[in-house]
């Protein structure tokens, strides 16, 4: 009997470590979905974006002609306002174009403070780059970023970029929290659970040592 209360504690305390494992890693694992789920979305406005425009050019043939410039720069503006991610249009020196706001107002992401995210831009005429955002007063994180040259042509001149960036403050943390509350709720309902039970078997323990100890005392004094 002792031994079967053991075990059966000893499995209540395994199965609740194994619930903070595994709420642990899925919470982590659903956020980096929001992340990446979010930073497709933004890629596909890119490309859509661009490649709109790409072909016009091609059809139309008036790159340097048509103010092109001012509906790209109100539809980056649009969605970097909007859609809680970074949004830029900047020209070929990399100077941005369009006006930011950005989800850090103290500290904007500026394209030339990151070495490898500038050599990925100069070499190719799309692509991705992951920075480190790291800046006074705020949590460092990744930020994920895409970018596009439009017109894809890179003889052009004049040319723009366009460059959206995701993080994990890009995406809805009422969700996040919501999980998290009800993961928390979770544990400690298992944890009183297993207190409760480690309780009442310590109880019983020492009730059916009591009554060990009478028998075999009334066995002693009878005889």
């Amino acid at each position: 009997m002792r031994f079967s209360n053991r075990y059966l504690i000893l499995v209540a305390f395994i199965i609740l470590i194994a619930f903070c494992v595994f709420f642990y890693f899925a919470a982590g694992a659903m956020q980096e979905s929001l992340i990446n789920e979010k930073y497709i979305d933004r890629k596909l406005d890119v490309d859509l974006l661009c490649g709109a425009v790409d072909r016009l050019v091609a059809i139309r043939d008036d790159w340097n002609e048509y103010d092109y410039t001012a509906i790209i720069q109100e539809i980056v503006e649009s969605l970097d306002a909007t859609s809680r991610t970074c949004n830029q249009l900047l020209d070929m020196d990399l100077n941005m174009i369009a006006a930011r706001t950005p989800m850090f107002s103290d500290s904007p992401i500026i394209v030339t403070e990151y070495p490898s995210l500038v050599e990925a831009i100069r070499e190719n005429e799309s692509g991705e780059c992951t920075i480190w955002f790291d800046k006074p007063g705020i949590p460092s994180h990744e930020v994920k970023v895409y970018f596009r040259w439009v017109p894809i042509d890179p003889l052009a001149a004049n040319r723009l970029l366009v460059m959206v960036g995701v993080s994990r403050f890009t995406i809805d943390h009422e969700v996040i929290g919501l999980v998290a509350y009800g993961e928390a709720a979770l544990i400690i309902v298992a944890a009183v659970f297993v207190l409760c039970a480690v309780i009442m078997m310590c109880r019983i323990g020492h009730i059916n040592n009591q009554r060990e100890g009478r028998k075999r005392w009334r066995r002693k004094t009878s005889s």
